[in-house]
């Protein structure tokens, strides 16, 4: 990402840097894979909003931010409402002690069609972490649907409209994204702004960065050469 070669930058380093995109797969990720039978599994009926989070459970992620998060958002509007947190890793003890809840489900690792019917069956999706690179499950849940609740950083910076398809924070603002997840609007509104994300998104292929990828490899090797003779 752009914030990374400027960190690299600031480090010192002054070889040549490319900035290679990110793409989504939309026919993998997308709202069609929504699934009723998965809800009825996780026990939510159609007025219940179910808050989603993919992705490593290692203390970076601050997936912690999100369960407390989760706890006031209950508290303010109402019980009817689910947390589901997809993944696993290091940190997945003590995020288990950190509720009792029937309320916040960890399914553990998930991949090809359940996680995208995880995704899609979802209502909001929530990312917490201010150290990711790039975060492509922030990527995979727009594609899938779902509005977002992130810091303005990285890939939420680059796809998030603010109050059109979800919802950024300031860097290091923890309490304003927690606020955000406890303002979140009712499920047809969620849904509406999902529709809205999924559809910006359909042209963010992986052929672009390909395309990137090769074009800074045959730089390199034309460089070689050069240096070479």
């Amino acid at each position: 990402s752009q914030y990374t070669e400027q960190a690299l930058r600031g480090f010192g380093v002054t070889c040549p840097l490319v900035v290679v995109g990110r793409g989504v797969d939309t026919s993998k990720f997308s709202p069609k894979h929504r699934s009723q039978q998965l809800r009825q599994q996780w026990g939510v009926d159609t007025d219940t909003r179910v808050m989603l989070y993919v992705g490593r459970l290692s203390p970076e992620k601050e997936v912690d931010v999100l369960i407390k998060s989760f706890h006031a958002w209950q508290a303010q509007q109402g019980t009817n409402t689910k947390f589901v947190i997809v993944g696993d890793g290091p940190d997945r003890a003590r995020l288990g002690k950190l509720t009792t809840s029937k309320d916040v489900i960890f399914t553990g690792s998930l991949s090809g069609k359940e996680l995208s019917a995880a995704y899609a069956s979802a209502d909001v999706f929530a990312f917490a972490s201010q150290a990711d690179t790039f975060g492509n499950v922030v990527l995979e849940a727009i594609a899938s649907g779902l509005p977002v609740v992130a810091y303005d950083y990285v890939c939420a910076h680059q796809h998030v409209k603010q109050d059109v398809t979800g919802w950024l924070s300031p860097l290091g603002q923890t309490a304003d994204l927690i606020q955000s997840i406890c303002d979140l609007p009712a499920l047809p509104q969620l849904r509406q702004m999902g529709l809205l994300a999924s559809e910006s998104v359909q042209e963010t292929s992986w052929q672009f960065p390909v395309q990137q990828l090769e074009q800074a490899l045959y730089q390199v090797a034309k460089e070689s050469v050069m240096n070479s003779t």
